[in-house]
């Protein structure tokens, strides 16, 4: 399960941090995680997907990428999408302005673009 801690003002909605948690299915309880292995997990608004991330050139593990999940952006300059490592919980900067105004741009605002994966049958 992945919670999302987020700050809210009146134009904009910014993610603050994650956290992750692993249920054990024999006992019932949900355990806290502080790394995803090598792991890097999509989190999106109408679906999710994890993925080895030594398998996917160009992403991170141990790393949530995710973006806004909102219809609306205000008229703020923050755009909440990015990535999130939860190691260190740190927002690695990864995106550039020019990526950032295209999806201002955008409406409505993409779900989420997923790495192609291939799988041999």
């Amino acid at each position: 399960m992945v919670q999302r801690y987020m700050e809210y003002s009146e134009d904009k909605r910014v993610t603050k941090k994650f956290r992750v948690f692993e249920l054990n299915f024999q006992t019932g309880e949900w355990t806290e995680k502080n790394t995803l292995g090598g792991v890097a997990l999509f989190v999106g608004d109408n679906s999710s997907i994890c993925v080895l991330a030594s398998k996917v050139s160009g992403f991170q593990s141990n790393c949530i990428y995710f973006n806004h999940d909102c219809d609306y952006v205000g008229g703020g300059d923050e755009y909440d999408f990015g990535v999130y490592n939860v190691e260190d919980q740190s927002f690695p900067k990864t995106y550039t302005n020019r990526v950032k105004k295209i999806l201002q741009m955008s409406y409505p605002q993409p779900i989420w673009v997923k790495p192609t994966l291939s799988f041999p049958l």
